[in-house]
């Protein structure tokens, strides 16, 4: 799972991302806890060590809050990423990408950059979902 300031840097821009968002256990976030700030995963454990991550807690209307955490960002997974392309088969958002990069000629696109499978993957969402493109500091249409 991707932490690095990069990919925090591009969930955290990744407006339409975040606001679509539904916190739900094993989450990764990160935000400000105990003054600190943090990655954290999400749990409905509590305990005083805070071992197993921040703590989700229902609310009256089925909203769900993060206990503790101020500005909490979502660091979407890999998997999550996929999800969020809504295809019918496992293996149809993995073909999709293979498509797009070959199509942005990869070979040469990609070897000026070093991004981790997440941010690969935010990058293409964005752009199948979204129309926008990370151009190294923000999401730019």
């Amino acid at each position: 799972m991707d932490t690095s300031e990069t990919y925090i840097n591009m969930c955290n821009k990744a407006e339409e991302i975040q606001a679509n968002w539904k916190p739900k256990e094993w989450d990764y976030i990160y935000g400000e806890r105990d003054y600190e700030k943090q990655v954290l995963v999400l749990s409905g454990y509590c305990t005083d060590s805070g071992f197993y991550g921040a703590e989700l807690e229902e609310e009256h209307h089925g909203k769900r809050d993060i206990v503790g955490v101020i500005s909490p960002i979502w660091l979407p997974r890999q998997d999550q990423l996929q999800e969020m392309l809504d295809y019918k088969y496992t293996m149809s958002p993995v073909k999709e990408l293979a498509r797009w990069l070959e199509n942005l000629h990869a070979e040469e696109y990609l070897s000026k950059l070093d991004w981790s499978c997440e941010q690969l993957w935010m990058v293409f969402v964005m752009e199948k979902l979204h129309n926008k493109s990370w151009d190294g500091e923000t999401w730019t249409r």
